[in-house]
């Protein structure tokens, strides 16, 4: 059989990383190569406009008044779509799910969240998972 140097990378390149790994993005790819990544975001949205949610870990939530002040501060968020706002006082994660055409879109609005939830006199910061 004829190969060309082409079909050779690729069959060497499928035998390294168990043959023929398909990734989800570029980081998980990279991390397969051995290469470090930093932090990885894990949030979800897809071609039909699933909101993207976003995890606070936030301080200084007793009750379930505290749980509504979070949520009021997180829905009057300006420029930002919350759709809904899960929060567990056991662990203090607040869930965010936002209304935005791309993941990296919903990315962006994570300080205006945290300084919203500060702004209402809690502690914030993203949770990564």
């Amino acid at each position: 059989e004829d190969y060309d140097d082409d079909d050779n990378a690729r069959e060497s390149d499928d035998a390294r990383d168990g043959g023929g790994a398909e990734f989800k993005d570029e980081a998980d790819a990279d991390d397969a190569k051995g290469d470090r990544v930093g932090v990885r975001v894990r949030a979800s949205a897809n071609a039909s406009s699933e909101p993207v949610v976003i995890s606070l870990k936030v301080d200084g939530m007793m009750c379930d008044g505290c749980a509504e002040s979070v949520e009021t501060c997180l829905k009057k968020v300006e420029g930002v779509s919350v759709s809904a706002v899960d929060v567990n006082l056991d662990t203090k994660i607040v869930k965010v799910s936002v209304d935005c055409a791309s993941v990296v879109e919903g990315l962006t609005k994570l300080p205006m969240l945290v300084e919203a939830v500060r702004a209402g006199g809690f502690e914030a910061e993203p949770e990564f998972d």
